[in-house]
């Protein structure tokens, strides 16, 4: 097997912190004496002196910025999440620029085994990427979408500038974004200009973010008032969002038969670039039973509905793990904080960190989807249809079985039965 000269990127905040260290226990099974090749990006200060405490050489990336200035003119609109995608990205073109590999991993994507005799068989391929679900719009025309949890990208002229590709788009939604909500809290005195009337890329985010390895990217300057407000495809960046869209945009055709055989299966898609002519870009995405994401003993499709985790669900981990192909598994966890998404890896028998009660696990993810489905029920009931006067006869009807629907659903999360919690299950190493 041909060794890879690469680097391994996750991303780490305060609270993550548990998260990173239960990921590394995988990493130092999987791969030991690995931690050379780890480039860590520091989401806060802390935890650069948390890391210096280690043991391990692990240290925060130079070339990741946690103090990233933003504009003065776009204060408190959305939030930094965005920003921290770019950077993230701007970091693997920095990478790749010094001839690096890089392999990016979120922090819940554990790696049973070593992931590299799997990258070495697609070695033509200049991405090879985990399966998503997400954007729906695309999962639905292809099957499958490209993941940004466990994604390799190769050195190369056209992964590089497929990337930059995707760089521009993440930061053309992140300024259109920013510019509508200038134009939405602008007041509308018409004594009283639209100030200001043209906004630069510097102006709505930063002069760092608007260039990549030095050089600034070729972006107009947008004008708030031209932003269509009602345009529902308008979002902050999101990278994932970005490198399947540019895919789609660029009319790549995967095999007709992705949508029913991506358990077993990998498929493959070229892109022509307008830059690289000659030299189509590769993309591979591998096969769910390599890098697992559904850890529910359900269809893929309900993955992503609340409910809480089982002996069934456990069993079903335990049985896909050990399947000599497994190597990576990277739960569909229901969406929340680091807290919840620990609690579910204790519940679903991947915590290796620290010894944590499963029974306490299952309270938190039962108080947590006993407070979501209270707030989604409630702003239905309350918000949507409260002036049911001037609703008409099916709408009284939707509202009235809505409130049961609630209610049914309150009563059940109540009477949760605790004498029915599990031991935890032996984890496969």
């Amino acid at each position: 097997m041909q060794k890879l000269r690469h680097k391994v990127l996750v991303l780490v905040d305060s609270s993550y912190w548990p998260l990173f260290q239960n990921w590394l226990v995988y990493i130092n099974q999987a791969c030991p004496n690995h931690f050379n090749n780890l480039e860590v990006a520091c989401l806060d200060e802390s935890i650069s002196s948390t890391l210096m405490d280690l043991s391990i050489p692990i240290r925060c990336s130079k070339s990741f910025d946690f103090k990233m200035p933003i504009a003065k003119n776009t204060p408190n609109v959305g939030n930094l999440v965005s920003i921290v995608w770019i950077q993230r990205l701007a970091m693997v073109l920095h990478l790749i620029k010094k001839g690096y590999d890089v392999l990016l991993s979120d922090t819940d994507a554990l790696w049973f085994r070593s992931p590299y005799p799997l990258l070495s068989q697609y070695s033509d391929s200049h991405i090879i990427a985990s399966r998503g679900w997400f954007p729906d719009v695309l999962s639905k025309k292809w099957g499958t979408t490209l993941c940004m949890g466990f994604v390799y990208f190769r050195a190369t002229p056209v992964a590089s500038s497929f990337l930059r590709l995707v760089y521009e788009d993440m930061i053309i939604s992140e300024m259109n974004f920013r510019a509508r909500s200038i134009w939405i809290s602008a007041p509308r005195n018409a004594s009283i200009p639209l100030q200001p009337p043209h906004l630069s890329c510097v102006e709505l985010l930063s002069s760092a973010l608007c260039q990549i390895n030095g050089e600034p990217l070729p972006i107009p300057d947008l004008r708030p008032a031209d932003v269509n407000i009602s345009n529902k495809e308008i979002h902050q960046a999101d990278d994932q969002l970005s490198i399947n869209f540019v895919l789609a945009r660029h009319d790549i055709v995967w095999p007709i038969d992705m949508p029913e055989s991506y358990l077993y299966t990998s498929h493959i898609a070229t892109v022509n670039l307008l830059s690289h002519p000659g030299t189509p870009l590769k993309v591979t995405m591998l096969p769910e039973n390599v890098v697992i994401r559904n850890c529910r003993h359900m269809k893929i499709s309900r993955v992503d509905r609340h409910r809480l985790p089982s002996a069934k669900d456990t069993m079903e981990i335990e049985r896909r793990s050990s399947h000599v192909n497994a190597t990576v598994i990277h739960c569909i966890l229901t969406a929340g904080n680091s807290s919840v998404k620990e609690n579910y890896l204790v519940a679903y028998g991947l915590w290796k960190y620290s010894h944590r009660h499963v029974s306490d696990a299952l309270n938190f993810i039962r108080d947590d989807w006993k407070q979501k489905t209270s707030e989604r029920y409630k702003k239905v009931i309350e918000g949507r249809w409260k002036n049911k006067s001037n609703r008409s006869d099916w709408s009284l009807r939707y509202y009235n079985a809505t409130r049961m629907r609630f209610n049914r659903r309150h009563h059940s999360l109540t009477s949760f039965n605790q004498s029915s919690e599990r031991p935890a299950s032996p984890l496969l190493v």
